[in-house]
C-alpha cells in the first residue's frame, strides 16, 4: 500500500539508473532516453521530473552530431544538472534561450577535477560540439584533484590521469533502488542525519 502511495505522490528519492563504468565505457552516464524523478525534502517537498537524453545525460534536448548551429556542450556537476528547478528553467535551457547555439549539458553530480576533463574529451570528440562551457562550482577546490569516488575518472600518484575507476552497481543493489519505498526511507535517512550534523550550528 505505501508503495502504491509514493508511486501515485511521487513523494521518492531520485531513482537509481547509473550505467555500470568500466575500463572499456570510462563515462558516468544515466540509462539514455528515460526521465526520473528528482525530490528532496522529508516529504518529498521538492519534485521534478527530468529528462535524459539519447546519451545518457540529464538535458533539455538530444544531441545532434550534425546540427546545423553551432553547439555547446557546458560541463559540470549539480549546478548544470539543475535538480533545484524544472528542466525548462534549467541552466543549459536558459542558456539555449538566451545564445545562438545549441546547448549540451555533459554533466553528473559532484564531478571531481579528471571526470570534468574527462567530460571535456568526451564532449570532442564523441559529440563533435564546437566548444566547451566548464561551470566550477564547489567550496572545496582542492578535494576535486583527489576524489576517487566509483564513477569517477582518477590521478594516479604520479599524477596521471588513469583510464576510470571501475563501477559496476550489483543487481542486488540496482534492483532496491528502483523501489519508491526504498528510495524515500534512504533519503529521509539522509535527511535525518544532516539535521543531526547541523543541530549545533542550527541551534546557535
Amino acid at each position: 500500500v505505501v508503495e502504491v502511495v509514493l508511486e501515485i505522490t511521487k513523494i521518492n528519492a531520485t531513482s537509481t539508473n547509473t550505467q555500470p563504468v568500466t575500463l572499456s565505457n570510462q563515462i558516468l552516464t544515466l540509462a539514455p532516453n528515460s526521465t526520473y524523478q528528482f525530490s528532496r525534502g522529508p516529504f518529498g517537498e521538492l519534485r521534478n521530473e527530468k529528462t535524459v537524453n539519447n546519451y545518457g545525460f540529464t538535458s533539455h534536448r538530444d544531441f545532434d552530431r550534425y546540427a546545423a548551429n553551432e553547439t555547446i556542450a557546458l560541463v559540470g556537476g549539480s549546478w548544470v544538472l539543475a535538480d533545484q528547478v524544472r528542466m525548462d528553467q534549467s541552466i543549459g535551457s536558459l542558456l539555449d534561450q538566451l545564445l545562438a547555439a545549441d546547448i549540451y549539458p555533459v554533466s553528473q553530480s559532484d564531478p571531481n577535477l579528471a571526470q570534468n576533463l574527462g567530460f571535456i574529451e568526451f564532449s570532442f570528440n564523441e559529440l563533435n560540439v564546437d566548444r566547451v562551457i566548464v561551470l566550477l562550482v564547489n567550496d572545496q577546490l582542492s578535494g576535486s584533484f583527489n576524489m576517487r569516488g566509483n564513477g569517477k575518472r582518477i590521478f594516479d600518484s604520479n599524477g596521471n590521469l588513469t583510464i576510470a575507476a571501475d563501477h559496476v552497481p550489483s543487481l542486488l543493489y540496482r534492483w532496491v533502488t528502483s523501489f519508491n519505498v526504498a528510495n524515500y526511507l534512504f533519503k529521509n535517512i539522509q535527511v535525518q542525519r544532516i539535521f543531526s550534523e547541523l543541530g549545533p550550528q542550527v541551534q546557535e
